[in-house]
């Protein structure tokens, strides 16, 4: 008989396995909004089924891996975690409606489907990720010991960080928060788990976060705030009064309208009548129009009525039934950069062209103007139409 004996096999410590598996998905938590919102762009509809399968499979598989006692952590305090639940969430529906300006939504079935998607179930994902798992790693390295004055103050310390870290590694997949930084959503998600801090219950927390993502969805739908990843801007549109121009004197500008996906901002300048913009030979005239672009720091207004504009960063123009046009960027003590040219669609009396976001350096904002004008040989020239007719309008980008 052998008296080779057989090493045993050491268990992995418990707090070890429970920082590996925090680590783990921490990762996977900045990969899918990486993967899916910034290299891939998905549909925000698509990439919440993508988000849910993946989140809810993981989270799942680690409860039943570790054997965390669900039900005991939901049936302990429940009333309290509720009552304490709906007062964080009627000062996060305020905080909406205080900080976020009213947006264009969808409407009718789309809208209901929305409500369901990616405010209640959008908002318990959330939760089950910022929130919820946080408190079940606390709950384990604790060993259950969560209860009285003393319980609360251990969970609150170990379970803060947790939701301090995963909140930063799951925000820092979207482009919105590496630009615009991670206070909003560390501040938000914090006040969010107050209900699970004070009862070791997450009931409250799904309550508030549910709350928020509801109300964004009905307030602020096209918000970059709220309910990542920003969905498409819906074109916004600035009316010009039609007439200030006459038809045989140049082009008059009717309305602009500018929207922006994450990479392109999109002109469509619509005029008075067909052909917007026209050439003649024999007359010696041509017409043109000019777009200029001031992104923060905002510099000096335009001159009025010439509509000269000394604080202008950029200008778009172009001539006559051209099919391009040129981006000019000034550089400093306004000499003129090297220009740009970008494609010119034309269906009637609109002209419609994008440029790329980078190309004004990635502004959250920036104030334009428009001049449409005749250009002439003689000094007489045609006429020129200024939109707006006095100071200029402000786009901000989604």
């Amino acid at each position: 008989m052998s008296a080779y004996t057989h090493p045993a096999v050491r268990a992995i410590p418990e707090a070890a396995r429970e920082a590996a598996w925090f680590a783990v998905l921490c990762g996977v938590a900045f990969l899918i909004p990486y993967v899916g919102v910034t290299l891939l762009d998905l549909p925000h509809d698509v990439f919440y089924l993508v988000y849910f399968a993946i989140t809810i499979g993981l989270i799942a598989t680690y409860v039943r891996t570790e054997r965390v006692d669900v039900e005991t952590i939901f049936r302990r305090r429940w009333r309290w975690s509720l009552g304490v639940g709906v007062v964080v969430a009627s000062f996060l529906v305020f905080n909406v409606f205080r900080t976020a300006d009213a947006t264009a939504r969808p409407h009718g079935a789309y809208f209901v489907f929305e409500l369901l998607w990616r405010g209640l179930a959008y908002g318990m994902v959330d939760t089950l990720l910022l929130t919820i798992l946080p408190l079940f790693v606390a709950y384990k390295l604790l060993h259950g010991r969560v209860e009285g004055l003393k319980g609360k103050l251990r969970l609150t310390a170990v379970t803060l960080p947790l939701v301090i870290v995963i909140t930063a590694t799951y925000h820092l997949g979207y482009p919105q928060y590496r630009q615009d930084g991670l206070s909003r959503p560390e501040i938000g998600n914090v006040l969010i788990s107050v209900p699970t801090f004070a009862t070791a219950n997450p009931l409250g927390s799904l309550v508030a976060h549910v709350s928020q993502h509801i109300t964004a969805v009905t307030h602020a739908y096209e918000s970059r705030i709220f309910n990542p990843p920003v969905t498409p801007h819906a074109a916004s549109t600035y009316p010009d009064r039609v007439g200030d121009v006459a038809p045989s004197a140049g082009p008059d500008i009717a309305s602009i309208s500018l929207s922006n996906t994450r990479t392109t901002v999109t002109f469509r300048v619509r005029f008075a009548n067909a052909p917007p913009l026209r050439l003649s030979t024999r007359a010696n005239w041509v017409d043109m129009l000019l777009i200029g672009i001031d992104v923060p720091p905002i510099g000096p207004q335009p001159v009025a009525p010439g509509g000269e504009w000394p604080g202008a960063n950029f200008f778009l123009g172009t001539h006559g039934p051209s099919k391009d046009g040129k981006l000019v960027r000034l550089g400093n003590g306004n000499s003129l950069r090297p220009p740009a040219t970008f494609e010119i669609a034309v269906d009637g009396a609109t002209l419609t062209f994008a440029i790329p976001r980078r190309a004004l350096g990635n502004p959250n904002w920036f104030l334009f103007s428009a001049a449409a004008a005749r250009e002439m040989q003689q000094e007489t020239g045609g006429g020129l139409d200024l939109a707006p007719a006095r100071g200029t309008y402000r786009y901000t980008l989604n």
